[in-house]
């Protein structure tokens, strides 16, 4: 017996100086001792600092165990996943025989893994420690059992805690053991003692519905459990009394030996069956079953055996009796004593009335409540019984009958409260006195007399639409519809009445009145109507169409309602805006309905189309709904050039637009690269996919009358042939447009013509400007001449433009531009002109522009036209004419101040600005 497999771990980290460790290993060698080799034990020792090593694998050699427990050194960090890892790899010599793992330590862990990974901080010991656990709970997942031993100062008892935990019939009572260094022997001595003993555990459970399953089997704990008496008899020792508490178990260690065991309840459970008894040691049943003696003897423990006895009972049941009488005085007694014989010719009992147990407290008899009629037996008239009810608070009431008044019990309920305890003790009937009254039997007794009575008919008037048969009255635990009549009590109480929401009691008349919105009957002798009348509730949905031009679903300053759009509502008629967007439905019944609008041809809706609102009393539910025109979005494709030669670059201009009213959103331009071509570049923040062999430009939202344009250069492939058609098309569209616009550019294949061997083609290059000067601000034009006058073709034809400092072309800004021709063919002649601004800052002076034009099969050639820039400034002194007209001294000085102008113009060298002192 006693044979475990335990995994020594010992903490031989720095924080434990040289005298602890000490002390820790003299304690491991008692705890050594009281194994082997006196037990068929196995031990296994795992020392752990920084990482962690399996010193002795599993062995039943006591001092192959000590030696390693003795051979480990102080020094190092905590790593404690290390140390779960190495002790937990040497499990399970013996698949048959329970694991423990006895994990040592004085500190918390700061190190994980093996190697170790540096902590140094909070968030690596919290990683650490996460190792730790997750390692521990794949262990206590296998079946091993973890026992936390916790030495010395400064422990994370909830970190011990979380590593720890149970395995099958290890014997073990505790998860966690804290000890001092210098106790340490003494707890692992207790330890072992613990370990090597047996155990007896008694569980009680109930059987609440007889079938023999538990129903309450100490899974939650309850006062049902508690206070269970076990006496627990052994040979060669004192009995012993034990009590359960609310788990209903009770675990004792115990030595070697025969045992019985007494369930003992106590006379306030002798009515309690006892329905079975098992005692179980591993699978196997032991011991003997007494079930009239409560009793289970033989049970035979060895040393760390494990036997477990179940008790099954299940719960006492009661009786409830009471007797009906007729209370002739009305004084809530029964004049003629205790109700047997002669009573009946006093105030007698009363035969045939419903008494009922109320489950829910409405104390009417409902569907599925118990209930009995009192009996009409000569010997038992009068009386009735509920028989074999389980413990429990009960309302007991009768059903009324109309002409009968009920005089006893009397107050708020008129029914009568018991409570049968589980112990069976004494208990009392309030508002009623006990007849007869033993522990297993309780009396509630009903009196009543007789009253005059009167018929009443119940009638509803609604003031709207409804429907009066939807209505019930509830008067007196009794309830009546539309045009019923009913007889009933002479007197008066509270009317209630119960039917669809959305109405409210608004007048009352004939039996009944109304005082603040409550209604009262008052039932005389004779016939009599109650009449209550009720006004339906009514409210308005009312909303806006608007223009949401913007789509932000909100109605924002500035966006004008729409006219003439249907709404529709989910029950009743349809409605069409007004001018300014808006509509209602008024007087419409409360309740919840639907309001939907019809979206006009060539709109879009920025807001749900339908919405779900609530009508109140008087008030008013809104729904607006916005729609949008979709913008119209432009799109235009043009190439550089109109033929190419293959294997030829051409760059394509791609304008878009948005036009109409309406914001669009998420626009962008894709452009697939068509067949027989090739990808070169993308510009203006397009971007290039491979795997889908297209360009795409994302303009993001665009407001009405944006435009732009954007480029992107592909290749001619080399294989196509002459006179063939590359056509490129490019789309754009945006949330707000379906489907989307398409533009197409048409570029067509020349293959260039060689006419001999030794054909080449060759140019010329003319660059003349429109005029000889200009104005610093003003604007010229420049025209340039290709031909091609040789005998082949000029392939791959370029035009570049270098413009002088102070000139631009007009219609980019820029100094340069650059022109791909395609092929000039023999004859041909290109001719360009653009337009250049002079800055209104350029000095006055000649300038040279200079054009170069490039083939692939021929050398450039340069072209130059000279411009002279004009700088007019008027010199001489301002003077101011009289009113009466010029003087000959004015006008010789304006003579002399454009004389002065036309020297300095015509004079030699540049004319410069100057003053002409009066």
């Amino acid at each position: 017996s006693c044979g475990l497999d335990i995994a020594l771990v010992v903490d031989s980290s720095g924080s434990i100086e040289e005298d602890e460790l000490f002390l820790m290993q003299n304690a491991f060698e008692g705890f050594v001792d009281a194994f082997l080799p006196g037990t068929p034990s196995l031990m296994s020792v795992t020392d752990f600092d920084t990482v962690a090593t399996l010193e002795q694998p599993f062995t039943d050699n006591a001092a192959a165990v000590k030696a390693a427990v003795n051979g480990t050194a102080s020094g190092g960090f905590t790593n404690w996943d290390d140390a779960l890892a190495k002790a937990s790899s040497s499990f399970d010599p013996r698949p048959t025989k329970p694991n423990l793992l006895l994990f040592a330590s004085d500190g918390n862990p700061n190190k994980r893994g093996h190697p170790a990974t540096p902590a140094g901080n909070a968030t690596d010991a919290d990683a650490a420690l996460a190792a730790a656990l997750t390692r521990a709970e794949t262990i206590k997942a296998s079946g091993t059992r973890i026992l936390a031993l916790g030495i010395g100062d400064g422990l994370n008892l909830g970190n011990l805690m979380a590593i720890a935990g149970p395995a099958v019939n290890t014997g073990v009572t505790s998860d966690v053991i804290t000890s001092s260094y210098f106790s340490l022997a003494e707890d692992l001595a207790e330890l072992a003692a613990s370990l090597c003993s047996g155990k007896l555990i008694i569980e009680k459970q109930l059987d609440l519905d007889g079938d023999g399953v538990p129903e309450v089997d100490g899974s939650v704990a309850t006062p049902l459990l508690a206070g269970w008496e076990f006496q627990v008899e052994a040979a060669d020792a004192d009995d012993e009394t034990v009590v359960t508490d609310q788990t209903g178990v009770i675990e004792l260690d115990a030595d070697a030996g025969v045992f019985s065991i007494t369930e003992t309840a106590g006379d306030f459970r002798e009515d309690v069956q006892l329905l079975d008894i098992t005692c179980l040691k591993g699978s196997q049943s032991v011991g003997a079953v007494n079930l009239a003696s409560r009793q289970v003897t033989g049970l035979t423990l060895d040393g760390d055996d494990v036997i477990t006895c179940t008790f099954l009972n299940g719960l006492p049941t009661f009786d409830l009796h009471g007797y009906k009488w007729h209370d002739a005085n009305g004084n809530a007694s029964n004049d003629c004593g205790e109700a047997v014989g002669d009573a009946q010719s006093c105030e007698p009992f009363l035969a045939g009335w419903t008494i009922f147990l109320d489950a829910n407290g409405n104390q009417v008899l409902d569907a599925g409540e118990q209930s009995t009629i009192t009996s009409s037996e000569p010997e038992h008239f009068g009386w009735y019984w509920f028989m074999n009810l389980p413990a429990g608070t009960y309302s007991i009431c009768e059903a009324p009958q109309v002409g009968w008044a009920q005089t006893y019990p009397q107050g708020e309920t008129d029914c009568h409260t018991v409570t049968l305890p589980f112990d069976a003790g004494p208990s009392t009937c309030v508002e009623s006195s006990q007849v007869n009254a033993v522990a297993s039997e309780q009396s509630c007794n009903f009196a009543n007399r007789t009253v005059p009575t009167g018929t009443v008919t119940f009638e509803k008037v609604i003031l709207g639409p409804g429907n009066p048969v939807e209505w019930s009255f509830a008067y007196q635990n009794q309830t009546f519809g539309h045009g019923q009549t009913v007889e009933l009590n002479a007197g008066s109480g509270s009317l209630t009445e119960s039917g669809p929401s959305g109405y409210t009691l608004v007048d009352a008349t004939g039996a009944c009145t109304l005082n603040g919105g409550a209604a009262t009957l008052t039932v005389v002798e004779g016939p009599s109507t109650c009449t209550l009348i009720n006004e339906r509730d009514l409210g308005t949905v009312s909303g806006v169409k608007f223009n949401d031009a913007n789509a932000n679903g909100v109605r924002d300053a500035g966006e004008a309602g729409v006219g003439g759009v249907t709404i529709n509502l989910s029950t009743g008629p349809s409605t069409v805006t007004a001018a300014d967007g808006s509509y209602a439905f008024p007087g419409l019944p409360t309740g919840a309905y639907t309001v939907s609008e019809v979206v006009p041809a060539g709109w879009l809706s920025t807001t749900p189309t339908s919405v779900a609102v609530t009508v109140s009393k008087g008030g008013t539910a809104t729904a607006n709904f916005g729609n949008r025109q979709p913008p119209t979005l432009g799109l235009t494709k043009t190439p550089s050039v109109a033929t190419a030669a293959p294997s030829q670059d051409v760059r394509y201009t791609i304008g878009w637009s948005v036009v109409g009213n309406s914001v669009a959103t998420n626009v962008a331009i894709v452009d697939p690269v068509p067949t027989g071509t090739t990808f070169v570049s993308i510009e203006d923040g397009g971007t290039y996919d491979a795997a889908t062999n297209a360009l795409t430009w994302k303009l993001g939202t665009q407001n009405p009358g944006a435009s732009g344009i954007v480029h992107a250069t592909l290749k001619m492939n080399s294989a196509l042939g002459d006179g063939s058609k590359v056509v490129n098309s490019a789309t754009i569209d945006s949330l707000e447009t379906d489907p989307p616009f398409a533009a197409h550019a048409t570029v067509t294949i020349v293959t260039p013509q060689v006419l001999a061997a030794t054909a080449q083609p060759t140019l010329t290059l003319a660059k003349v400007a429109g005029q000889t000067s200009v104005n610093a601000g003003a604007t010229l034009q420049y025209t340039v001449t290709i031909s091609n006058i040789g005998e082949a073709d000029a392939v791959g034809v370029t035009l570049t433009d270098s413009l002088p400092d102070g000139f631009t072309f007009t219609d980019t800004g820029e100094q340069n531009r650059v022109l791909a021709l395609g092929v000039l063919a023999v004859g041909a002649t290109k001719t360009i002109t653009y337009e250049v601004t002079v800055d209104p800052e350029t000095n006055a002076g000649r300038y040279v522009n200079t054009a170069t034009v490039t083939a692939d099969n021929h050398d450039g050639l340069v072209a130059r036209a000279s411009v002279d820039v004009r700088t007019p400034s008027v010199l001489g002194a301002v003077t101011e004419l009289a009113d009466t007209g010029a003087g000959s001294q004015d006008y010789v000085l304006f003579t002399i101040g454009l004389a002065l102008l036309l020297i300095g113009r015509i004079g030699y060298g540049r004319a410069h600005r100057g003053t002409l002192d009066t």
